[in-house]
């Protein structure tokens, strides 16, 4: 996993070379819990990078009322993006000020909803199930591939984690 953060740091740093007003990045892990990369791998100089995970937090798990938006992703990965972010683009969106995390409110649910970010990493079998709303709705491509497993070692055929930009 942590070749997917490597990976990630060396095209944003690219990109911020290329463009100096170009140095604030997103990267959103839409995996389960304990399986992304650690957010340390990221610290680049001159870049300023907002991380998200699914939450899986103790609270979260403790508290029968809520499901965990790990819960909820891994249950329904389409319509956990479909209702977690907005495409503000299209203006359904009012952009919100905050310090830690860029978020808006969906006007038409008046729910928080998080702004699409630069990047995605997901897993491949996830990736499939909501390829056509980042395809069409996000603009997405994929820029790469990573294994996620040493395959000996595995008890997974093949697993990958795609990065969506």
């Amino acid at each position: 996993p942590l070749s997917v953060n490597a990976y990630l740091a060396s095209i944003m740093n690219n990109e911020a070379q290329k463009d100096n007003s170009n140095n604030q990045f997103s990267v959103h892990y839409l995996m389960g819990c304990h399986s992304a990369p650690a957010y340390s791998h990221l610290h680049l100089t001159d870049v300023i990078v907002d991380v998200n995970y699914l939450d899986c937090s103790p609270e979260c798990r403790s508290n029968e009322d809520i499901t965990c938006e790990s819960d909820a992703f891994s249950n329904d990965p389409y319509e956990f993006v479909q209702s977690t972010y907005v495409n503000t683009l299209d203006g359904e969106c009012v952009l919100e000020e905050s310090i830690d995390t860029p978020s808006c409110t969906n006007i038409q649910r008046n729910i928080p909803s998080k702004q699409i970010p630069s990047f995605v990493v997901i897993m491949r079998d996830d990736a499939s199930k909501i390829e056509g709303l980042l395809t069409d709705k996000w603009n997405a491509t994929r820029v790469a591939s990573v294994r996620h497993s040493v395959a000996s070692i595995s008890w997974h055929e093949e697993t990958h984690n795609d990065v969506l930009s």
